[in-house]
Order: C-alpha cells, then sequence, then structure tokens
C-alpha cells in the first residue's frame, strides 16, 4: 500500500483530502478521529483480504508505520 491509495481510503471514507508530504507525519496530525481511523482500518482490510488486531494497527503513530504494517502483516 501506499500514501495514493492511503489518501483515496481516506476520501472515500471521511471525505477529507489529507495532504501526506512526509510519509512521518503523525497519524494524529491528519485530524482523523478514531471513529473514522477504525472505519479506514475496516477497508483497508476488506482491499487487503485480511484482518488486522487492533491492538497492532492501533499503536502505528506515523503513516509510514501504518504503511509498513499493513504491506508486512502475515
Amino acid at each position: 500500500m501506499d500514501v495514493n491509495e492511503l489518501r483515496d481510503i481516506v476520501f472515500k471514507v471521511t471525505g477529507k483530502k489529507i495532504v501526506v508530504d512526509n510519509e512521518n507525519v503523525l497519524l494524529k496530525d491528519l485530524d482523523i478521529d478514531s471513529l473514522s481511523f477504525l472505519e479506514i482500518v475496516v477497508e483497508i482490510e476488506k482491499i487487503k483480504g485480511k484482518e488486522f488486531p487492533d491492538a497492532i494497527i492501533f499503536n502505528c503513530k506515523t503513516v509510514r508505520e501504518l504503511l509498513d504494517f499493513v504491506d508486512n502483516y502475515l
């Protein structure tokens, strides 16, 4: 998954266009509330055909951590 795919998912779920110039940006700085983040995770799970453990995915702090986790989760 890349930043563009994440942007598309965030827009689909929240209607917000996010700007990510740096993948080290904190997820909390994207102005996405916890319910929306949960909906984003569910959408990613649908696309990837995998369920991610909430305890791990919700510990991702940056966009890069989230993308790496999604790409590398078995």
